[in-house]
């Protein structure tokens, strides 16, 4: 598979993602307990994670690692998240879901916010 089909595949997975991802962030702002929104969130930023790292993507790996952290945690009933935690994620997602179109439509990288990013996710 040449590095052009990894990408675009990598692309069209991550969109998807995203798509679940928003629809378990509106259960988890409904619902705190969700435990299926939850395991959903965890899979998903998982997924990639582990993409990102296979294509060297090291800024997405490092933030959609910290989320996986979280989710794991409210997997395990170590916490649940309150609606502005959630608008967090909600917000770190879109600048994800902004470099995966970046990269479907010109087959670039673009740099992530990472540090804003990041520190937001520390709660």
């Amino acid at each position: 598979m040449s590095n052009k089909s990894l990408i675009d595949a990598f692309c069209e997975e991550g969109l998807e993602v995203i798509d679940s991802l928003r629809g378990s962030f509106l259960s988890i702002k409904n619902n705190s307990n969700d435990l299926g929104a939850y395991r959903n969130c965890y899979v998903r930023f998982h997924t990639i994670k582990g993409n990102s790292g296979f294509l060297s993507y090291q800024e997405l790996k490092r933030i959609t690692q910290k989320c996986e952290e979280i989710f794991e945690d409210c997997t395990e009933g170590q916490r649940r998240l309150t609606s502005e935690q959630v608008d967090i994620i909600s917000k770190v997602t879109d600048n994800i879901h902004r470099f995966i179109c970046t990269l479907k439509e010109s087959g670039e990288a673009i740099s992530l916010p990472d540090d804003d990013n990041f520190n937001q996710l520390n709660f």
